[in-house]
């Protein structure tokens, strides 16, 4: 089964990401920070990261680009889906040389996500 890591400061969030896509058959983990992410990419094999830019309401360390950064530093095949309403205008350009997959605005359709991750990993 494929595995989803979704990094989101809203936690209603991320357990709606993870009761979508655990009835999608994929292993869905989630985290709050920086710190969480590393931890679990550095335990076990992720197949994609879903990260949220702008991590306003944690105490992250880094913010969602600079997980994704560091996230392909360490797991160079785990793709990465990044969402935001606000994107550095370096990133809307050159999105695909820092290893991220697919920059999705929002706000956007939960059927337009789950298109793209059935995309980037197909479960079974």
């Amino acid at each position: 089964m494929k595995t989803i890591l979704t990094l989101e400061d809203e936690l209603e969030i991320n357990d709606f990401y993870k009761d979508l896509f655990e009835e999608l058959q994929y292993t869905v983990l989630t985290a709050t920070s920086y710190t969480e992410v590393i931890r679990l990419i550095q335990k076990q094999t992720v197949d994609l990261l879903i990260v949220d830019n702008l991590l306003q309401f944690s105490h992250s360390e880094k913010d969602g680009f600079q997980t994704a950064l560091e996230v392909k530093k360490i797991s160079p095949k785990t793709k990465i889906i990044m969402i935001s309403a606000h994107y550095p205008p370096e990133l809307a350009k050159l999105h695909a040389q820092y290893g991220i997959s697919i920059l999705l605005p929002k706000p956007f359709k939960i059927e337009e996500l789950v298109e793209h991750v059935k995309y980037l990993i197909p479960a079974a």
